[in-house]
């Protein structure tokens, strides 16, 4: 089943998502968000971008899958550098942000083991754009380089 993504002028992306409940099972979501993230090339979607305010990001970025419930940043590395980023929600928009370049993410997975995991470079990027979805954000409102940074169709 594919998800509808929610754009930028849809309220539920300004939304703090809720936690889910531990235990909850949110399989058949979390498989429905990963075809529709890879229908649409992306490289991570969380569930307030197909309308469902909880705290779940999935990532698959260079072949590995991410599921990361009730997610949080728990260390950073040191440096932080510009990427070009783009969003499912924001279609044919590309913006500079500026990321950690590694970071410590826990949470649970859809089977509700613990994780831990230490992300950098790109795989870092995705789960960081991911977790700001989850409080509210948009790539947009973030450090932006300037206006020359978007490129639009």
């Amino acid at each position: 089943m594919l998800l509808k993504i929610r754009t930028d002028e849809d309220p539920i992306l300004r939304e703090v998502a809720k936690p889910v409940e531990q235990g909850a099972d949110r399989r058949v979501l979390i498989e429905a968000m990963f075809r529709t993230m890879l229908e649409h090339r992306g490289l991570g979607l969380a569930a307030p971008q197909v309308g469902v305010s909880e705290r779940i990001l999935i990532a698959q970025v260079k072949g590995v899958r991410i599921v990361l419930i009730n997610p949080q940043i728990v260390a950073t590395g040191r440096h932080r550098a510009w990427n070009r980023e783009g969003c499912l929600s924001i279609p044919g928009k590309f913006v500079g942000v500026r990321r950690y370049d590694r970071v410590v993410v826990t949470g649970w997975d859809e089977h509700w083991a613990a994780v831990k995991l230490e992300a950098r470079h790109l795989t870092a990027t995705v789960i960081q754009h991911e977790l700001d979805h989850l409080d509210g954000k948009l790539m947009t409102d973030g450090e932006v380089t300037d206006a020359r940074s978007a490129i639009y169709p």
